[in-house]
């Protein structure tokens, strides 16, 4: 069940609080990174992996599930971009809104990390952009997000704060560069 999957991930992840980098944090390219803060933005990166596939799972679940409902049914499904069906708009818009994330997200946070003299309160939005993230299919499914039409209240409150990580990360990344010496 996706649950079991979820709580196997969530069990693997805790068994990386030895995750070692090694030599890594020696190496020229990392700049000012820790090797403690190198191997916290590997856990973050590794924890938004772990949410990523946990959307992916849900995601094909929904699919399977409709799928079997509809052939029970002696309807046709529509798979790709399915409006008519709420769970499966909502399942393709939590896998879509995290990839469409995953850039403005993921490429920041590591520049971040190698640019910014200390990047633990990074690290630490990190974790909280992250649990905004998580709050998508709530927004979505609980408090129905996905059932209004312009501006949407539940889905900006999952989402500004994502933004203002982004901000925050892109704004230390740009002042950090702009104030290097070559």
């Amino acid at each position: 069940s996706p649950l079991f999957l979820c709580v196997s991930f969530f069990q693997y992840f805790k068994h990386l609080k030895s995750f070692r980098v090694g030599t890594l944090a020696n190496m020229a390219f990392l700049g000012h990174a820790s090797e403690a803060t190198v191997a916290s933005a590997a856990k973050l990166t590794l924890g938004w992996l772990m949410v990523f596939f946990g959307f992916i799972i849900y995601q094909a679940y929904i699919k399977l599930h409709l799928l079997f409902k509809a052939k029970k049914e002696g309807k046709k499904f529509v798979r790709y971009y399915n409006t008519q069906d709420a769970q499966m708009l909502g399942a393709d818009r939590m896998v879509g809104n995290m990839l469409e994330q995953a850039i403005p997200f993921l490429a920041p946070l590591w520049l971040h990390v190698v640019l910014v003299q200390d990047s633990s309160f990074a690290i630490t939005l990190g974790w909280v952009y992250l649990a905004f993230r998580l709050s998508y299919p709530v927004a979505w499914f609980f408090l129905k997000g996905g059932a209004k039409t312009g501006t949407n209240p539940p889905i900006i409150f999952s989402t500004a704060p994502q933004y203002l990580v982004q901000v925050y990360f892109a704004y230390n990344v740009y002042v950090a560069a702009s104030t290097a010496t070559a």
